[in-house]
């Protein structure tokens, strides 16, 4: 029940947080949409706080979520303030996650290196910097439809 509790508990943290970033960052008009970046981040922050809090892990889980792993470490956040910043912290971090998975049988050091790992790598989830894009073809189409009926 702590670890379903906690779980909540970083999504509707990371929900609150995103919603005040996207009341901030809202473009006027509708020549906008969210980009495919926060959406894939959005995604994979979401399934990362499941990992995160899981009771246990198989080790089939590390071929598929890893790579969100990579993705997070590396996603552009909005503050140069990140402990993570280092680029060999993120790869001392992903060398953690190897560990923690190629050790078989599971030992209490490769479980404690994969829970620390964990907790570094969700306090580094920021609301990505690129939350919005502009959406090309609503002009192109104006204009297509312009030209056509003229």
């Amino acid at each position: 029940m702590a670890l379903l509790a906690c779980h909540l508990g970083a999504l509707a943290y990371f929900c609150v947080q995103w919603i005040h970033t996207h009341q901030r960052q809202q473009p006027k008009d509708n020549t906008t949409r969210l980009s495919p970046h926060y959406i894939c981040y959005t995604m994979f922050v979401s399934n990362f706080c499941g990992i995160a809090f899981a009771r246990t892990l198989h080790y089939q889980f590390f071929a598929w979520y890893i790579s969100s792993c990579a993705f997070l470490l590396w996603s552009p956040s909005p503050t140069s303030l990140s402990p993570l910043d280092p680029m060999p912290i993120r790869i001392l971090l992903l060398v953690g996650l190897e560990f923690a998975f190629l050790t078989f049988p599971a030992t209490p050091t490769s479980s404690m290196v994969l829970q620390l790992v964990h907790l570094a790598i969700l306090a580094n989830i920021r609301p990505p910097k690129v939350m919005w894009e502009e959406v090309k073809w609503v002009d192109d189409n104006r204009d297509a439809l312009d030209k056509k009926n003229s």
